[in-house]
């Protein structure tokens, strides 16, 4: 868990901006302090051989017969004690001085004597200015560039905590405003997801700050209060229309049972266009009904009226009414019911959410179908109702729109139904905060009912 959480970390865009930022400003620290370093390396390197170059001139000053003395001097610590000299004759003879004789060597060189180091028991590096006088003898004048090595290992250890110290922090900013990117995120997943659930009451966290995400917010609000309010007009007029022709329906069944018991009174059969214009009125009767019921139920006027419901009783009881229906037409009903799983609901409609289920199981498969219903608690005390089944199942394309009021399959048009089963299914689930699930059984299709330990409790 903790590495998944790291990794979504490390990708999200602020993070990376913030890494990308602290390399590119490092890459161009390095830049500079390269040319800083070679800048005052060359600088301290100058001013040691001004310093050498000085120093040789001045012992030339004294001339030759005073050289010798005046190098044991500076050496025994008369003079500047800086300096290491070596004096030697044509021969290689060294006359004073405490460097090594050397081979014919002039100019400017780099040595590094034996018997000279540091404590660490690091070799010590001169810088040397070798002079050949004009009768034949070699003056040398050498200094250590222990300096300019701290100096350079200095710079180089301070660039690097600063090369790190910048990494870090770019590293921190950007870690801390991926975890407030992160959080916003989330907080429009979880609303999104309750919205594409059907939640349309649903709004898009706003947050704290006035940044893009809560300008995207606001403009994401105000597309889901037009979209609620066009829903609601929607729902309306259908409540409204089914409202409206539920009574003059009424009124039309009944003059046609009653023209319909007076042709049965007569000698010949009643007639079949009279017969069938009745079963269309119930059909009609039966959808707006069913219209009505749902809006009703995603009112969520009934809650007031739940109490407990033992789910067990009320399955082992559809199985006994359902069992024999199933056997009749070729299929077989399952049921895995423990006792005492209950939970606070309507009674009523929680039975019409488990035989609307069940009527569709056993209406759209083939016969030969096993359906099982299942039900069981989680250990986080959910309870969870199952409706699977072998039969043809429902393409993944399909499973969304399926839900949808009046839709009904090409395969499912050929049985009897009004295409809001599920509909109404899906409010009555609302309506108790659960949510509902299509998945395949492979084969078959597996209708999954979840309703939170907030709403369940044990008989």
């Amino acid at each position: 868990m903790l590495r998944k959480a790291a990794s979504r970390l490390l990708t999200t865009p602020r993070f990376r901006q913030f890494a990308l930022a602290g390399l590119l400003f490092s890459l161009m620290s390095l830049l500079v302090f390269g040319l800083i370093y070679l800048a005052t390396n060359r600088f301290l390197e100058h001013q040691l051989d001004r310093a050498l170059e000085a120093e040789l001139a001045s012992l030339l000053a004294e001339g030759s017969g005073r050289l010798a003395r005046t190098i044991e001097q500076r050496q025994a610590g008369l003079g500047t004690r800086e300096f290491y000299y070596l004096y030697q004759d044509r021969q290689g003879r060294r006359l004073a001085g405490s460097l090594p004789a050397e081979p014919d060597r002039e100019g400017w060189s780099m040595l590094a004597p034996p018997g000279l180091s540091h404590p660490d028991g690091d070799e010590q590096s001169l810088r040397a200015l070798a002079r050949r006088l004009p009768d034949g003898r070699l003056l040398m004048v050498a200094r250590d560039t222990d300096d300019i090595d701290d100096i350079s290992d200095f710079m180089e250890q301070s660039f690097g905590a600063g090369f790190t110290l910048t990494l870090l922090v770019a590293l921190a900013c950007g870690a801390y405003l991926s975890l407030g990117f992160l959080r916003r995120l989330d907080g429009m997943t979880l609303a999104i997801s309750h919205i594409m659930a059907g939640d349309l009451a649903q709004r898009i966290p706003l947050g704290a700050g006035r940044d893009e995400f809560r300008e995207l917010s606001l403009h994401l609000n105000a597309m889901l209060e037009r979209i609620q309010d066009l829903m609601a007009g929607m729902e309306q007029v259908t409540t409204g229309i089914a409202h409206d022709l539920r009574t003059p329906l009424t009124r039309l069944r009944n003059r046609l049972e009653c023209a319909l018991g007076g042709a049965e009174g007569g000698a010949a059969a009643p007639p079949a266009p009279l017969v069938a214009a009745l079963e269309e009125v119930d059909g009609l009767l039966e959808i707006f009904n069913a219209l009505l019921r749902i809006a009703q139920i995603e009112s969520g006027a009934r809650r007031s009226h739940f109490s407990a419901v033992d789910l067990s009783a009320l399955l082992l009881m559809l199985h006994e009414i359902y069992g024999p229906v199933a056997e009749d037409g070729g299929r077989r009903l399952r049921v895995e019911a423990p006792p005492g799983i209950a939970l606070p609901g309507d009674k009523p409609l929680l039975v019409q959410m488990l035989v609307n289920l069940i009527e569709n199981a056993l209406r759209h498969t083939p016969p030969g179908t096993e359906v099982w219903v299942s039900l069981d608690r989680a250990a986080d005390g959910t309870v969870r109702l199952g409706v699977r089944d072998n039969g043809p199942g429902v393409p993944s394309a399909e499973r969304g729109k399926v839900l949808r009021r009046f839709y009904r399959m090409d395969a499912s048009r050929r049985t009897p139904g009004t295409g809001l089963g599920l509909s109404l299914v899906q409010a009555v689930v609302g309506l108790h905060h659960g949510c509902l699930r299509l998945e395949d059984n492979q084969p078959g299709l597996a209708v999954w009912i979840e309703l939170p330990p907030a709403a369940a409790a044990s008989a």
